[in-house]
């Protein structure tokens, strides 16, 4: 790349695509922590970003805000907006107003890629992440569909205890863990109505796709049939057959993005980034 950019709170696969400088840049990205984030760990970075933000706009150096959360609000968009150097992206495909749609990247692995392992998965499906606005779907599939999972094991993991307070409450056939991805067989990229209805991804199945737990888009996310999805005449299917089927099913997922999808390449928007920085 011609431009030096300067990468803030990007992932490792951003960073293996796209070289960050921390001297000696002319442009930069930040992938956009929400101000009210309750992570202690993350109240370092977010101290860092805004003073980031402010001084390129004191200087007037182009910088990216990647509102991974559409955590940033009207208001916070129109003072922003009032700075030419800000550019706003979102992974939403019906973006709000001001905003540049970028999605939620991945490498695209083939076979060779691919890690094979052999260890025991305790869990059938996890979710990780916040339920609150996305009842509606747990509900279609857990609560209508449960006689299909058999001897399943249905599990979350989150550390916010309004979310387990939801989940107990609600879903008390599922398991509270604080296992991960590596653990777990198959995750459901559930959102809510709203991430329906603008085509926003849940962006932990690329997360989970790194551990060999393969993702399924539910029926509801209409901008996503290509992806595979789940049924739930195969869903009983599915959770015996794992370990015959994982790899194939994988592949699949990323053969889909690379065919259907090609914006959620790594390259793609390392190229997206390149371009809105010129």
């Amino acid at each position: 790349m011609s431009i030096r950019v300067k990468l803030i709170n990007a992932d490792d696969v951003l960073k293996e695509s796209l070289k960050t400088y921390d001297t000696n840049y002319d442009s930069i990205f930040i992938d956009w922590i929400p101000a009210n984030s309750k992570d202690l760990k993350n109240a370092e970075k977010i101290i860092t970003q805004t003073n980031i933000l402010e001084d390129a706009i004191k200087k007037s150096i182009k910088i990216i805000l990647f509102d991974r959360y559409q955590s940033i609000t009207q208001k916070e968009t129109i003072w922003i907006k009032k700075h030419k150097n800000v550019i706003l992206c979102e992974p939403a495909l019906r973006t709000r107003a001001g905003f540049t749609y970028m999605p939620f990247w991945t490498k695209i692995l083939s076979i060779n890629d691919l890690r094979i392992d052999d260890h025991k998965r305790d869990i059938t499906f996890l979710h990780c992440g916040e339920i609150s606005s996305k009842m509606k779907s747990f509900e279609k599939f857990y609560n209508l569909y449960k006689s299909c999972f058999g001897d399943a094991v249905l599990s979350y993991n989150t550390e916010d205890k309004n979310q387990i307070e939801i989940f107990e409450q609600n879903f008390s056939y599922l398991n509270h863990s604080t296992k991960t991805y590596n653990d777990a067989k198959y995750t459901i990229a559930f959102g809510s109505e709203n991430d329906y209805k603008v085509g926003y991804l849940d962006y932990h199945i690329f997360n989970a796709m790194k551990m060999n737990c393969v993702p399924f888009i539910p029926d509801d996310h209409r901008y996503y049939h290509a992806l595979p999805h789940l049924t739930p005449k195969s869903i009983t299917w599915y959770t015996m057959e794992y370990e015959n089927v994982y790899i194939g099913l994988l592949l699949d997922f990323y053969d889909a993005i690379k065919k259907y999808y090609p914006e959620m390449d790594v390259e793609s928007v390392k190229n997206q980034i390149d371009k809105l920085l010129e």
